[in-house]
């Protein structure tokens, strides 16, 4: 599968990602990490240095059948949701997990022929202007170009929620949807898994969380100008995308 070429339609963009780079007296094979304690200017702890890269960033709008999740490592569908924004917004926890996860879950195991989802969280993120905060209630759009689950970090996932499934293929997918309105700014910019060298574009970085929560590891990525960047030009609440972070059965990506 391949993406036709309609690169040049007039939704595509010209946008900055906000790679990683090596700092200069550092080798980019070091480990990185970032540290997650809220700062009150804003800026976080961190051994490497970011490379803002203006980038074309193309739009799958009309072209969402070029996605797959085990190709492209992501996938855009039409799917409208019952369950009422509000409830997702303000309702309890508990609300969330037994009604919106109900169906969340069923259309995971449509399109991954999975026959057992486990959830482990779920994030709400809103564009806070002047906010330098980015607490947990409060989740802004994150900026730089990453990858949620490295190997070491997921099988850690796993092993805290479902040890049992770790000799089984297990996949760690992330699900977006807007909640309320079309997307109009800071959309989601998503890469084509087969234009990024593992070996070389993918950094591994823990992030130091203040005690007593354990530290987590993401991937950041160094810019190679054969990175395909794609983005769903004003996603809808009936739109939602997959996006593969971690698949045990994968060759590239392994322990």
């Amino acid at each position: 599968m391949t993406f036709n070429s309609h690169s040049n339609t007039n939704r595509d963009i010209n946008a900055s990602l906000v790679y990683g780079k090596a700092l200069p007296s550092n080798n980019v094979c070091e480990h990185w990490f970032v540290n997650i304690n809220d700062s009150s200017n804003g800026q976080r702890e961190k051994n490497f240095e970011y490379e803002p890269v203006q980038t074309i960033i193309h739009d799958i709008r009309s072209h969402e059948s070029d996605t797959h999740i085990d190709i492209t490592g992501f996938q855009a569908l039409y799917s409208p949701s019952k369950v009422d924004a509000e409830l997702i917004l303000n309702g309890t926890e508990k609300q969330v997990k037994e009604i919106y996860y109900a169906e969340v879950e069923q259309l995971l195991k449509h399109v991954t022929g999975a026959n057992h989802i486990i959830f482990f969280d779920h994030t709400i993120r809103k564009m806070r202007p002047g906010q330098l905060s980015d607490s947990p209630s409060k989740r802004q759009p994150v900026l730089r170009v990453h990858a949620d689950q490295t190997p070491i970090s997921a099988h850690k996932r796993v092993t805290r929620h479902a040890s049992n499934v770790l000799w089984k293929r297990f996949q760690v997918i992330n699900v977006w949807r807007p909640l309320k309105n079309p997307v109009y700014d800071y959309p989601l910019a998503v890469a084509d898994f087969r234009s990024i060298h593992v070996l070389n574009d993918l950094i591994p970085t823990t992030l130091v969380y203040p005690p007593p929560l354990p530290n987590g590891e993401t991937y950041s990525l160094v810019h190679n100008p054969q990175h395909r960047w794609y983005y769903w030009s004003k996603m809808t609440p009936d739109e939602v995308m997959l996006l593969k972070c971690y698949d045990s059965a994968s060759r590239a990506l392994s322990m």
